[in-house]
């Protein structure tokens, strides 16, 4: 069974790469989903559960953990925003390296 980590190195199409060159690949892949994902939510809440949120992620060690459980407790109708966000940056950076190699 892949990991999550195999997974998008065969979505992404860069199992050549070496290693090392894949998982800063995938770490910066990583954090764009989470910057996109942050400001994908912050748009959608209200000023009550923006201020809510502002708290969770200021005292958050594991910002996605803190997401996950912001959006379970809080928001459970935002999970399809994540997920969104998540396929949206996945298949730009997608994209990006197919135009690289052509």
């Amino acid at each position: 069974m892949s990991t999550g980590f195999d997974q998008l190195v065969d979505q992404l199409k860069i199992r050549m790469l070496a290693r090392k060159d894949q998982e800063q690949i995938i770490g910066k892949l990583e954090e764009t989903i989470l910057q996109a994902t942050i400001g994908s939510i912050a748009e959608r809440l209200s000023p009550r559960q923006f201020n809510k949120y502002e708290r969770i992620m200021d005292a958050a060690e594991d910002p996605v953990a803190a997401i996950q459980m912001f959006i379970a407790t809080q928001a459970p109708e935002l999970a399809s925003v994540v997920e969104r966000v998540r396929k949206d940056e996945v298949e730009r950076l997608r994209q990006a390296i197919a135009n690289i190699k052509a």
